[in-house]
């Protein structure tokens, strides 16, 4: 019975959400019309299935992605992921390859694919799931570098 439940709620999480790499079109075909979209940061925000869905575009393509429960608690924060809808979330955005969990705690749990060198981090303080590219967590991490660098200059 629980490989029933859970089979249905892959099924289920895999048909609802967006991927890395699909274009922003397959998104909305997936769910609908954007909640919201900014061409400036190139995102779109989409709920469906219980879940509040970010993604991130570059060259036309996912490159990150951010889900959330959609339903929250009394501070406002979105409620706690179950490991089931996290793994669900992992398979669904890694094809049929592996994810393996790396640098861990509990507060921030950490993934990499191992096909694509994809990463992905759920941060229990936040309740948020990313799921990025490995190069867009590579560039970020530059990005980052670079601006603290630049807040450091005239010291």
């Amino acid at each position: 019975m629980k490989t029933k439940i859970l089979t249905v709620l892959l099924l289920s999480a895999s048909s609802l959400l967006a991927r890395i790499g699909e274009t922003q079109d397959q998104c909305i075909a997936r769910y609908g019309t954007a909640l919201m979209s900014d061409a400036k940061t190139n995102m779109s925000l989409f709920q469906k299935g219980g879940m509040d869905i970010t993604a991130f575009y570059r060259d036309g393509k996912v490159e990150c992605i951010s889900y959330t429960k959609s339903e929250r608690d009394a501070l406002d924060k979105p409620i706690k992921m179950s490991m089931t809808e996290i793994d669900a979330l992992l398979s669904a955005n890694g094809s049929v390859s592996k994810w393996n969990k790396t640098k861990s705690n509990p507060i921030i749990q950490n993934w990499t694919n191992e096909e694509s060198g994809a990463v992905a981090s759920y941060r229990s303080l936040d309740r948020i799931l990313l799921i990025m590219t490995k190069e867009c967590m590579q560039r970020t991490i530059e990005e980052s570098k670079a601006k603290e660098k630049k807040a450091l200059e005239g010291l």
